[in-house]
Parts: structure tokens; sequence; C-alpha cells
């Protein structure tokens, strides 16, 4: 389960990881000291290799990382942005990529200043046992290629304390504690998140322990752009936060970690402009606009509120900001006949989606669905706001909004997509079906049909399969095993799913699709998605989002 290949070692808050790298390009195959800080040109910084070049064996469960190779090294991060490290016998070697713009300041035998200007990273280095020295091939102005090595003492021991900084001063500590200590302190500290998590039925205990630790690790502290702790997707390729991602991973926040919960929740609306969108994805050193994505806030809040006690403070931020999120919608993203449209995939978070195909711009029933549960909670919070006017405002638009939802999608058989002139489309595609989110909120003969469509098995030109709700009928001619959103099981798509079942009246079905949900992830990791045939993991297999949606499922529909 803990292969550093996939599942990054890291902590919560830190830009650092370490983990496995396959060779490409230029890059070496090896362990890689990496950074995930948003302006990172590459994400490899250095990789370690043994001083004297003998095989390095990796071993890791959580917060303590061992090393094996003719000396032995462990590895803790303490902080968030400290690597402390301490070795037996053979030293450790870290070595750059063959690229210009970057050199050492040596500043005794204990002290040393790796700048890799490429990478916007600085690096400093502190020996508490041994000494640390480098081989750099300095032409007068740059440096192309580095090796820094950390010596053992006349005892075989070596320690050192690695320091990401980006001030213009390294400031070596004047005391440093024990590396005992810190690592006791570092497990506790992973250990009271984990304890904080759902629970789940016994059998699925490993798979908790590694969704707790995959969460954990991938938040980062708050720095430029962010405002807040955040949980990135990922710390292996997907450093962002995108603006639906965080939902789910609030969702499996609120109850055991409700600050965090929150901040996860409010993180892209720091950012939202003056029109109510909010941006696309964020990172410390970068912020896009170019897309939007779903507008699930709405329905995420109410899910917050089952499990967590909002502040009136809370209640009025969030109800302005989801306010003028969806007045952008009904009002910058109008088309035909007031309908909200998807300008892209990317904007729908189902990017390549085969509804897209035919014509963009383009809108899909699943918009108008998510935007009538985000007026539902509005509707809620001006509640209890006391603003009665307002809640009852935005009732009746939901209501309207859902008879247009009825009038502009549905033929008569099924749902279809609509282009900007009002034209209707058919696809292949789970998409449409995502308007289940309105639950027992959907017309019966179109609930009949979007639940039939659901639950009929893909062999019979449906969308299930033995380990859950594939996003593009098996029989479709544009189905691809590997397409992202053209076949693969998604985690966002199964939750909302599951919980737009259970509000409809399946309750048993969402239970069926929770379990098939956890048998996916017992197979396949928390995959960025799944091969709907095989259940094999695709992509990115420590995905955030994916950890927290089989907490979440746990948690609500399956215990």
């Amino acid at each position: 389960m803990f292969d550093l290949e996939y599942v990054p070692f890291s902590r919560f808050g830190a830009y650092m990881a370490i983990s496995y790298m396959r060779s490409s390009g230029d890059r070496k195959e090896g362990l890689y000291l990496r950074s995930v800080h948003g302006q990172s040109g590459t994400r490899e910084l250095l990789r370690l290799v043994s001083a004297d070049e003998s095989p390095v064996s990796t071993e890791y469960a959580s917060t303590l990382l061992k090393l094996k190779y003719s000396g032995s090294a462990e590895i803790i991060f303490p902080e968030e942005h400290c690597i402390r490290i301490r070795g037996k016998g053979t030293g450790l070697r870290m070595i750059s990529a063959p690229f210009s713009h970057k050199h050492i300041i040596q500043l005794d035998e204990t002290r040393m200043v790796v700048n890799l200007a490429v990478q916007y990273f600085q690096l400093g280095i502190k020996m508490l046992k041994g000494k640390v020295s480098a081989e750099h091939d300095w032409d007068g102005h740059v440096t192309f290629n580095i090796a820094v090595e950390f010596e053992p003492d006349e005892n075989g021991e070596w320690e050192c304390e690695l320091t990401d900084y980006s001030n213009t001063y390294y400031s070596v500590k004047e005391k440093f504690e024990y590396f005992d200590i810190l690592a006791e302190r570092v497990k506790a500290e992973f250990e009271l998140f984990y304890h904080n998590m759902p629970a789940v039925p016994e059998e699925y205990e490993p798979q908790r322990f590694l969704a707790s630790y995959i969460n954990w690790s991938s938040v980062v502290a708050p720095l430029g752009i962010m405002k807040r702790y955040g949980m990135f997707m990922s710390k292996n390729w997907m450093c962002n936060v995108w603006s639906w991602d965080h939902c789910f991973n609030t969702m499996a926040l609120t109850g055991g970690e409700p600050k965090l919960a929150w901040d996860q929740f409010m993180q892209m609306f720091d950012h939202q402009d003056e029109w109510g969108a909010v941006p696309d994805t964020i990172n410390d050193g970068m912020l896009v606009r170019l897309n939007v994505k779903p507008p699930i806030h709405g329905w995420t809040l109410l899910k917050m509120m089952e499990r967590m006690i909002l502040t009136t403070s809370q209640k009025e931020e969030a109800y302005d900001r989801i306010a003028k999120w969806t007045n952008w919608w009904m009002n910058m993203r109008a088309g035909y006949n007031g309908m909200p449209y998807y300008y892209h995939g990317n904007d729908s978070g189902w990017d390549n989606s085969t509804c897209y195909v035919p014509v963009m711009p383009l809108s899909s029933a699943d918009l108008p669905a998510y935007l009538i549960i985000q007026m539902r909670a509005l509707a809620r919070l001006a509640d209890f706001l006391g603003k009665l006017n307002e809640a009852d405002m935005w009732n009746k638009r939901a209501d309207q909004l859902k008879t247009d939802l009825v009038k502009n999608y549905w033929d008569g058989s099924e749902l279809c997509t609509l282009d900007i002139n009002g034209n209707k489309h058919k696809s292949k595609s789970l998409l449409p079906m995502m308007t289940i989110i309105l639950g027992d909120e959907l017309p019966d003969e179109i609930r009949e049909y979007v639940v039939g469509n659901i639950l009929r098995s893909a062999e019979q030109g449906g969308f299930m399969t033995e380990w859950g709700v594939m996003t593009e009928q098996l029989n479709s001619e544009l189905y691809v095993s590997d397409g992202y959103w053209r076949g693969p099981i998604w985690a966002p798509s199964t939750l909302i799913i599951v919980d737009g079942l259970k509000r409809a009246g399946y309750a048993e079905e969402a239970r069926s699709l929770a379990l098939r949900f956890a048998k996916l992830c017992q197979k396949g990791c928390f995959a960025e998605n799944f091969d709907a045939v095989t259940g094999q993991g695709l992509r990115d297999r420590a995905y955030t989002w994916t950890a927290s949606t089989f907490l979440v499922l746990m948690r609500d529909y399956l215990e």
C-alpha cells in the first residue's frame, strides 16, 4: 500500500516530498527529493543515491521512511519546511538533474545552501553529525551538475536537517531536538488526524489508514496565493486545488477536522472575482481563471451542515459567497431560454466527456440540477439568518429552474444536452445522469429514466459494472478504457450518484454502489480514476478526492 512510486512520502503542510521516479527523458530512475511549489519548473529536485552507489531499498508506512543499502538511513518530516535525516555507515549523495541556473554556497563543513533557481527552490543544509561536501561544475556564472554528499563522523554516524526556505536568509536553528523525539511527535500528529477520520468496517481499516495518510500528507501550508491550509489533489503531479475537487475533500474532513474542513471549503472563495466567479485552480504560486468548475458548493454545504455546526459569521460568509457564485452562472453564463452553459468541458469538471463532441458551448442537465440544489442551500441559509424574503425568493427560483430543466432537457424519453441555439443533442455519457443529485426532487418520469440507466448493467446498455458506474456506455464507439471521462469510474460521480439515489428512495441501491466503490479502492488503491471493467487503478494512485470519497461513503452510506 505504501509504495513510493505511487504514494509520496511527505507530511501535513510540507511543500517537499520524496518519491521513486521511473526514468523519463533526461531523468534517471531513482529516489527523488521533490518540490510541490506551484512555480517549480520541474518537480524533481535532487536524486538520492548511496555514496558508494550500492542499491537503495525503501520502506515506510506513514511518517518514517527507512533506506537500506550498504549503510542505512531514516527520514522524517518533523516540521512543515524541514526534513531530518540520520544515517549509519555509508553516507548519502544528492545529485541534481543537468540543467543550468543553480549554485551551491558552502558556508562551512556543516552548513550549505543549494540554490535551484529554475525550480524557484532554496535548500538549506545543516549537519548535526558528520559533514557535508559538494562537487559542482561551476563555470564562473552557473552550475549545471551538483552532487552533495553527507559524510559520516569518526563513529560512522551522520545526521542533517534540510530546510526549504523562500526568503533571502537561511536562518539556522540554535537548538535541534533529538531525532527520536521528533519522530514520535510527527507520528502522533498523523495518528490524531487518522483518529479523527470516519470509521469504517474492520476489513477496510488498511484503506482507511492509507486514505488518511494520503489526505494528511497532501495538505500544504498557507503561502503565496494560498491564504489557508489547503489539500492538493496529490503531491505527485496534480499539485493544485481545483474549485470542485476541494468540495469532496471538505466533506471527508467535516466532523473530525471542522476548522480544516471550513478552510478547505472557503479556499477558492478567497479569490472570488467581482462578478462572483471562483477560479479554476490555485496553488501557492499560481491562480488560473481560464475555466471554472461546476457549482456543487451548495450541495457540499448541506453535507457539511449534517456533520458540523457553523457559526453565524460562517453562515453569513457562505451565504454571500455562494449567492454571488449562483448568480454568476445564471447571469454570466445564460444562453438559450436563460439556461446556464458550460463554455468548455473543463467547466463541467468532465474535461473530455463525449457530450462535448458535437458542439460547444453546451448545456447539460447536470448544471441546472446543481444550481437547484445550490438555491435550496441558499434558502436554508437565508432562513437561518432571518432573511425570510430571500429564503422565499431562492426557493421560487429553484422551483422555476426545475420547471425549466424539464422543459429544455427532457424530450419525453431521455435527457438531452442543448447547444447555444437550443438544438438538442444525445450522447452515451453519464454526465446528464448527474441530475440524480436532485434526489426526490426529480419528476417521476425523469427519475425512473435516470435511475434505470445508472443501475442497468453495462452489457445491457446501462452504466453499471462490477466495480461501479462508468462514465461512458460500454457500447459507445467513443468508449476508451483509459479515456479519462470517456469510460473510467471516478470518485466524484460515484459520490453524487450514491447521495442522489439514497435521497430518491433507493437506499439499498445506494449502499450497494458504495460497497462496490470500497472494493474498488481495495483493488486499485485511491487512483485518480479506474478501469470500469477490470477495476484497475489508472493515472495517479494517491488522489485525495478518491480517498475522501471512500471515507465519506463508508461513513454516510455504508455503515
